[in-house]
């Protein structure tokens, strides 16, 4: 899993250093299989020898240049930030990253972020920080937001970059001290592009097909996300209690639902060999890809590479 995170960032990284005119060590590692553990720091701290602390935030524009990467349709979420933000959050979860962010929604155009390390007694390095940072914003920028602004927790404004001396030497003293954990993301929306936060509705005209086909199909359009219980109940007009109570009439649970639609979507996806095993537990929402091989052989009766390969033979 390690490798997969590793390499879906080193593609960022390998991306934004050709944007900036510099020569990029990690081609040799972008066909691989695996990918050398300290290969991201060293890609970092080149770009920071080479070009100082503005770049490190510049190295995440690099996504603009991945639109055909097998990651880019689980992250992108044109005219919805929260959305793209949230699968971002997910990415980090279900790859067990030893750094992450935790979000704070200030309104609907403005997050807080604090990155921290869930090992006791290690923090991200100040590179690291505004590396993610740099990411977010053109994750952002993807969604179609107009005037993104970043700034640390003191009103420090980082993006777009200071032309300020003096704001530039506060922003090299704070980098220096690693005190660079904590920011915040402001966004105007572009009226012309964006588009509503979808929600799950009840579509289907076929009234007499049971109730269970119609939530299948309902979170089958999101299955990269967390579709919740109470969540389907409210599209559908019903309190959870009383779907629970339906669901179970007819012989089912929610869970069993939302289990059978991931394995189809992984079982057409894997027949199609679209991505890599890992992209496709992502895509299919399961939390990591050991509750995606595990879930899968349960419910297919072989694991998914195994699936992957007998689709092939056939």
């Amino acid at each position: 899993m390690s490798d997969f995170a590793s390499a879906a960032m080193l593609r960022v990284l390998h991306a934004g250093m050709r944007r900036m005119g510099l020569q990029s060590p990690a081609q040799q590692w972008l066909e691989q299989a695996t990918v050398p553990l300290d290969t991201k720091q060293q890609l970092v701290m080149q770009v920071l020898q080479q070009r100082g602390i503005q770049a490190l935030l510049q190295l995440g524009q690099g996504l603009h240049d991945m639109q055909h990467d097998s990651l880019m349709p689980m992250l992108i979420h044109k005219g919805q930030p929260l959305r793209a933000l949230q699968a971002w959050l997910r990415l980090e979860r279900y790859l067990h990253s030893k750094h992450r962010i935790e979000q704070t929604l200030l309104s609907q155009q403005a997050v807080q972020h604090r990155h921290y390390s869930i090992k006791a007694g290690t923090c991200p390095s100040a590179a690291e920080d505004w590396v993610v940072l740099g990411v977010l914003i053109a994750l952002l920028q993807s969604t179609g937001c107009a005037q993104i602004k970043a700034s640390m927790v003191n009103g420090l404004q980082l993006w777009p970059w200071p032309d300020s001396a003096r704001q530039q030497a506060a922003l090299h003293e704070i980098f220096v001290k690693a005190q660079t954990h904590e920011w915040r993301l402001h966004w105007a929306a572009a009226s012309q592009e964006l588009s509503p936060n979808p929600t799950l509705t009840y579509t289907d005209t076929d009234e007499s097909a049971p109730l269970s086909a119609h939530i299948q199909q309902l979170t089958s359009r999101t299955l990269g996300e967390c579709s919740s219980l109470d969540g389907i109940a409210q599209s559908l007009g019903h309190s959870t209690r009383s779907l629970q109570r339906k669901l179970k009439a007819e012989g089912t649970r929610y869970v069993d639902i939302l289990a059978n639609a991931r394995a189809e979507r992984a079982s057409l996806m894997l027949s199609n060999d679209q991505g890599g095993l890992a992209e496709i537990g992502f895509a299919c929402g399961y939390t990591d890809q050991a509750h995606f091989c595990r879930d899968f052989k349960r419910r297919v009766g072989m694991s998914p590479l195994r699936y992957r390969e007998y689709a092939a033979a056939l």
